[in-house]
């Protein structure tokens, strides 16, 4: 899911699965504007990969002002700060010409991410897509994220549910999503294709995350796992209300009201690539197995309380976005993540409800 979130992860990871069973049509759906309106028509299972030509650039640019990041979060810096520097953050990087590929199977450079996840509520199937951003570093077959920003996931079905602005940006700056995690990418044994792989990518959402997911595993360790870790019920025992709201954990907006708790997840994207590859991935071209649990704060009414049993694998999708991004420490959080998730859909379209 993400992690997903979602989402989630990063996932991300994904994102909350549990949000699917609950609610009615949330009319805002984390903050893309208009909600979500398909580009272009999803990619049938099995069918060849999507266009690895160059994609174009966004319409319009997003705002050049700093976003603030919400108040009373822990590091306690504006957006553009912790982009400097906070724990989430992406370095500063201007607008770039794409880097010159050193074979067919190099994936160095920026890109957005879709994942795409189910789960299983109430006897019907909630799809949950989630967006992201990494920057890659790769030198021979070993890739290495270099830097990722979770922006968030919004979910579709029964109900919908999303991330209001705080959520998103408080997400997108605390979480470091994907950052350090390695792959690998090769030139598949007949030559034609690129065997495309990531390690798994933890993330945590809404609670202390030194506590809950690096005291067990850190980037780089052995695959654990979620029913080995503990996760919090309140603030009193480490739910942290990250988006500043009054409430414990993040919130989610649904049909019904607002739900609040904490998330944890994994996924790990992997299938085949195009040679020379810009923009790839659906169904039958890139998996996306995850997990996820969350814990679901008592503030949370109790309709909204109930959560949803993931679908493992989901599927992903990828492009290459070299200087198509304003850079995260000229806009902000909120506003880099808002056209992450624009640009996402209307290169990958906006999956439909099952």
């Amino acid at each position: 899911m993400s992690s997903g979130l979602p989402s989630l992860a990063r996932s991300a990871v994904v994102a909350w699965m549990g949000l699917a069973l609950l609610l009615s049509c949330a009319e805002d759906s984390v903050g893309a504007e208009p909600p979500f309106v398909s580009a272009k028509p999803q990619t049938p299972a099995g069918s060849p990969s999507l266009t690895t030509s160059a994609a174009p650039s966004m319409a319009a640019a997003a705002p050049l002002s700093p976003s603030p990041s919400p108040q009373g979060g822990a590091a306690g810096m504006s957006a553009p700060a912790a982009a400097a520097g906070g724990a989430g953050a992406v370095p500063p990087q201007s607008p770039s010409t794409p880097p010159a590929a050193e074979s067919p199977c190099d994936f160095s450079g920026e890109w957005i991410l879709q994942h795409v996840t189910h789960n299983s509520a109430l006897g019907a199937v909630q799809t949950a897509t989630n967006w992201h951003y990494h920057r890659i570093a790769q030198q021979g077959d070993r890739m290495t994220i270099t830097a990722s920003v979770d922006c968030g996931f919004a979910v579709r079905g029964t109900t919908d549910a999303s991330l209001p602005d705080a959520t998103l940006e408080a997400v997108a700056v605390r979480s470091p999503n994907a950052t350090g995690v390695t792959g690998s990418s090769a030139l598949s044994a007949d030559g034609k294709s690129c065997v495309f792989a990531f390690d798994r990518a933890y993330s945590i959402r809404g609670a202390d995350r030194a506590r809950f997911l690096d005291s067990l595993w850190k980037v780089g360790d052995p695959p654990r796992d979620l029913s080995e870790f503990t996760l919090p019920t309140s603030a009193a025992d480490g739910m942290e209300d990250w988006d500043a709201d009054g409430h414990e954990g993040v919130t989610q907006t649904t049909g019904f009201g607002e739900r609040y708790g904490m998330q944890i997840d994994w996924n790990a994207v992997h299938g085949q690539a195009p040679l020379d590859a810009t923009e790839f991935g659906g169904e039958g071209v890139l998996a996306l197995d995850y997990d996820v649990r969350d814990s679901v704060s008592a503030e949370t009414p109790v309709l909204l309380q109930t959560s949803g049993i993931p679908m493992s694998p989901g599927y992903a999708f990828m492009a290459r976005v070299d200087g198509e991004l304003e850079p995260i420490d000229m806009q902000g959080a909120l506003s880099f993540c808002k056209q992450v998730q624009s640009l996402a859909v209307a290169k990958f379209g906006d999956p439909v409800r099952q």
